[in-house]
């Protein structure tokens, strides 16, 4: 299939191997419900409990699992048609090129996408839709993004993770990273040091995402960047988004504010981020302010920006596609800052460093929008 990025074969054997996980996923399934039955019948309670919440865990992930390999055995089934379809519409390789390489299209070309879409049996506003659109024009097409804090050089966005990845693995950040905790806490060991920043990146994307509001606001300002915060703007020729992630949450922590029950600051909502930025901001010269639940889209996005509005969404389950469109499926919330849309409709957004598209067919009633305006 010349035609396809993702070929036929290719997909079945993902198929295949999806539904050998989700037989295991169902083995251990039974073995916690036996012993369930088990301790049911001594009457371990606690425990009990405990074992429910791992078998329902088990059960959600088999249910993610099975969706995932319906999904992608549908699409084996679409690709072979859509193959037989073309070949007798006698859709030529020029057309599929141009549906490809969607970057300046007119009125012809975009007919002859929506008829290739109609093809593959994608109805407009489907999830299939605009999976088939990322995949055609999506990554390749056209794209609006209003800060360059989000380029094609360096990070795009700040990473909860990156901390402790190089505490780890890289001996020079290790020892930057243990000095500067130590300026927040001087008799903080090694071991807690570790701990702390674990605990950034199990629960800190709605602090990266206020960090990349910062950066946004102070963009071209690296003067008054400094000036406000005490260090630089730029580290190693990136973003200084760790020092700013870290000085973001340590003054959170110190302040009490949206602690968990480990005793540090946990995961966020939109309201808390409104309460942790304005701490952080109090003796700074700055203030913030939330508006929450804001309707964004293609049609409002851009004034909604241009009048200072950083947009943030709160997504809690459903796919986000990478550069190459493949998805990653969030489960259970997640907050990201939106850099920008695509010509399509698509919202840009930044997660662990990267750049993903989220499409509008995969929101629903959980996910939101705040928009922070910085004064």
């Amino acid at each position: 299939m010349s035609q396809f990025e993702i070929s036929t074969t290719g997909c079945k054997q993902v198929v295949n191997e999806l539904a050998s996980v989700r037989d295991r996923l169902g083995n251990a399934e039974s073995r916690a419900q036996s012993i369930l039955n088990k301790l049911n019948s001594r009457g371990f309670h606690y425990t009990d409990t405990q074992l429910k919440n791992v078998r329902q865990s088990i059960v959600n992930n088999k249910t993610h699992v099975e969706s995932l390999r319906n999904a992608l055995e549908s699409s084996a089934t679409l690709y072979e048609r859509a193959e037989t379809s073309i070949i007798g519409y006698d859709i030529s390789e020029q057309q599929v090129e141009k549906a490809k390489n969607f970057g300046n299209y007119d009125l012809g070309d975009y007919a002859q996408l929506l008829a290739l879409l109609s093809l593959l049996g994608a109805n407009p506003g489907s999830a299939l839709f605009w999976w088939l659109i990322s995949k055609y024009l999506g990554n390749k097409g056209t794209k609006q993004v209003d800060y360059i804090v989000f380029d094609d050089e360096g990070s795009y966005g700040g990473d909860q993770g990156h901390m402790i990845n190089d505490y780890r693995t890289n001996a020079q950040r290790r020892r930057e990273l243990t000095e500067l905790m130590r300026e927040y806490y001087p008799n903080m060991s090694d071991r807690e040091i570790a701990e702390y920043l674990s605990n950034i990146n199990h629960v800190g994307c709605g602090y990266v995402a206020l960090v990349n509001t910062i950066f946004m606001q102070f963009e071209g300002d690296p003067e008054g960047f400094e000036r406000t915060f005490g260090f630089p703007m730029y580290q190693d020729g990136d973003f200084n988004y760790d020092r700013l992630l870290l000085d973001l949450y340590v003054t959170t922590d110190k302040a009490g504010i949206n602690l968990g029950y480990n005793g540090l600051p946990e995961g966020t909502l939109a309201e808390s981020r409104n309460e942790i930025i304005n701490n952080y901001l109090s003796d700074k010269g700055m203030t913030a302010t939330t508006d929450y639940r804001v309707d964004v889209n293609a049609g409002n996005y851009s004034d909604i920006t241009s009048d200072g509005g950083k947009v943030v969404i709160s997504f809690r389950y459903g796919n986000m596609y990478d550069a190459n469109g493949v998805p990653h499926y969030i489960d259970g919330g997640h907050a990201m800052v939106v850099t920008g849309m695509t010509d399509d409709g698509r919202y840009i957004v930044s997660s662990w460093g990267e750049e993903y598209f989220i499409n509008p067919s995969d929101l629903n009633g959980d996910d939101s929008f705040s928009v922070i305006h910085y004064n």
